[in-house]
């Protein structure tokens, strides 16, 4: 698939990463750099942390796809969209909350166009 590619992964898995340090004899401190022409990942809780199993870190997933073969379905109908009124901090706060909803989905043609690196490990930072 022809790029430009995008990484989407769980915010611990981020961090985890940007603690890795660069591998030397000398037992080097320098923070391991992000390759020439590597976009910074998109980072999100939305992906789901496996539990830890006895002495393995949990885990999640990071997704790497080509936008460009991937598209954004919106759903239609009476469900589809919503703007909900929510009236029980109304007279709290003096303000009235409201929340959107939009109903999607994501597909493609090209079922190799995502990538779905399994089980990254993603350990809590003490």
């Amino acid at each position: 698939m022809p790029g430009p590619y995008v990484a989407i992964m769980h915010s611990r898995v981020d961090t985890a990463l940007s603690l890795l340090k660069e591998f030397t004899t000398a037992g080097s401190n320098v923070p391991l750099a992000r390759p020439a022409g590597v976009p910074a990942p998109f980072v999100t809780s939305q992906l789901p942390l496996a539990a830890a199993k006895e002495s393995k870190p949990p885990a999640s997933d990071i997704l790497v796809y080509a936008p460009q073969r991937v598209t954004v379905l919106r759903r239609v109908g009476v469900d589809a969209a919503q703007v909900l009124v929510d009236r029980s901090e109304e007279f709290s706060k003096d303000s009235v909350l409201i929340k959107g909803r939009v109903r999607a989905g994501q597909g493609t043609p090209y079922p190799q166009a995502i990538v779905r690196l399994k089980n990254v490990a993603s350990p809590p930072v003490e």
